[in-house]
């Protein structure tokens, strides 16, 4: 009965997140390829103003760590570029994030479920978002909005687990996919009339996917593997900080 639950729970959450990231699609294709002027009203145009930009990561949440008691507050650097479409009190936006980095962990107890394991292997890392923001404040040196991205994450990890005391020994290979929703607060600072500096902090909704391969070299040779689906939540403190250039 409990696994029943869990199953309907799941499916309604990949449900609703699916129904909101097509509801993002139509209408950052609506937004970007629409007429490039609006009239607010009768005496005013608006114009729609364009920004490509350069963003990294920050102070994030460990989603897809190699173990679960590895998920925890970390900073991260990250690549990416995001394009924005501006008209009046809202925007559609479109990004893309890559990293790289290592995980070098050593166990701390010798008999219990968690943290048992030495870990050293790499981690890649890539993100998409796509998204709405609404301007809650503007001036011309400062602007304060709000908004939400549908996000799609894959994360691959390689590396060599073993015991402490070197009984279990095997090659760990994780390729993690996930899918869900992201509610976001920013500032925006215009330091030039076509240079601003943005900051934002997140709340990230996903649904993780993971395919793991673990192959034993020893106390015998054994292949193993495994698949997961799992609902993961957390804040992302310092999610996102951009430089853009508006043409």
């Amino acid at each position: 009965m409990k696994m029943l639950l869990r199953h309907q729970k799941n499916t309604i959450l990949k449900n609703t997140i699916f129904s909101i990231f097509t509801l993002f699609l139509s209408f950052f294709a609506k937004q970007s390829f629409g007429q490039n002027s609006f009239e607010e009203n009768s005496d005013s145009v608006i114009n729609v103003k364009h920004e490509i930009g350069i963003s990294t990561g920050g102070l994030t949440y460990a989603h897809f760590a190699p173990a679960s008691y590895l998920e925890k507050f970390q900073f991260q650097y990250s690549k990416g570029i995001q394009y924005r479409v501006e008209k009046g009190h809202h925007s559609v936006r479109i990004g893309f994030n890559n990293s790289k980095g290592t995980v070098n962990h050593l166990a701390t107890q010798f008999y219990e479920i968690r943290d048992t394991l030495n870990i050293n292997g790499n981690q890649k890392a890539n993100k998409i978002n796509i998204g709405y923001e609404y301007f809650l404040y503007r001036s011309n040196a400062i602007c304060f909005y709000t908004g939400v991205d549908a996000t799609y994450s894959r994360n691959k990890f390689t590396g060599l687990e073993k015991s402490i005391k070197g009984t279990v020994k095997f090659e760990q290979y994780n390729d993690a996919f996930g899918f869900g929703i992201e509610p976001f607060m920013g500032v925006r600072f215009n330091i030039k009339n076509k240079i601003n500096f943005s900051i934002e902090s997140a709340y990230d909704l996903e649904i993780i996917k993971t395919n793991s391969e673990r192959v034993y070299q020893f106390p015998e040779p054994l292949t193993e593997l495994n698949t997961s689906t799992r609902f993961s939540t957390a804040p992302t403190p310092l999610s996102k900080v951009n430089i853009g250039l508006v043409f």
